[in-house]
């Protein structure tokens, strides 16, 4: 019995690294309408049950709930309520909560993604997810149609898609869109959840990632309990929005 379990457990991950092999070396992506009885004409069910069967699926298409979760946490497990009246007034909603975030979040998709390539680069080299990138791309600029034409918001004081104080000298080297800006304004994230994991060691890792998207917009210090981590944000409700907007892209391509 236990020899049988141990031999179906190195079948099962033999699978699993063969597909992320054709993956990786070849494109291999299975069919969309590829489901478990078309599986297992391809695969042994003698060893491979349906979670298996599902583990293969997430391994060729790349795209999986066990890479979900990461060092930061899952933004897909991050307890949020949406954008306020306020924020959702800017598009003339008249719901506020998730899904006027997840509403604002499509309308910026098409010129979210002009950026995309690069928001995946910086995502992979800082270890954050993409989704969170655009979400606060989506929140900040709306994807660049509230910035003006040299780069800088309404006021002048915040520079690019997602709005680097002039206190944090931003990086202007390729401009409001370019590598250099989102790179930097990612790292800001980053340590803004680092501080925020600091502060609040006994949190969980989607806590601290839902504590750090809101010290971004204003800092860490302001970030002093679950319920009340949004006062004093833009709006009241920044990560909550920005939260919410991250989960509708990641949903859609991110």
């Amino acid at each position: 019995m236990v020899s049988f379990a141990i031999r179906r457990f190195h079948v099962c991950e033999l699978v699993v690294l063969v597909a992320l092999f054709y993956q990786s070396s070849f494109g291999f992506v299975l069919p969309s309408t590829t489901d478990d009885t078309e599986l297992s004409l391809l695969l042994d069910d003698t060893f491979l049950d349906s979670e298996d069967f599902s583990r293969f699926r997430r391994a060729a298409e790349g795209s999986g709930d066990d890479d979900e979760s990461g060092e930061l946490g899952n933004i897909l497990n991050v307890e949020s309520t949406g954008a306020s009246d306020k924020t959702a007034a800017q598009d003339g909603l008249e719901e506020s909560g998730k899904e006027a975030s997840q509403k604002m979040a499509e309308t910026d998709k098409t010129k979210v993604d002009q950026y995309k390539d690069t928001i995946e680069k910086v995502g992979k080299e800082l270890g954050i997810d993409p989704a969170i990138i655009a979400g606060i791309i989506s929140r900040e600029s709306r994807g660049n149609e509230n910035l003006l034409k040299n780069g800088w918001g309404a006021d002048g004081s915040d520079y690019g898609l997602m709005q680097v104080s002039k206190h944090n000298k931003p990086n202007m080297k390729d401009g409001p869109g370019g590598y250099s800006h989102i790179k930097q304004a990612s790292e800001i994230l980053k340590k803004s959840i680092e501080g925020v994991t600091k502060k609040h060691p006994d949190w969980t890792k989607e806590q601290q990632l839902k504590g750090g998207i809101s010290a971004y917009n204003a800092g860490v210090k302001n970030v002093q309990t679950l319920k009340g981590m949004d006062i004093g944000t833009t709006g009241n409700d920044y990560s909550n929005d920005v939260v919410e907007r991250a989960k509708w892209f990641k949903n859609n391509g991110y």
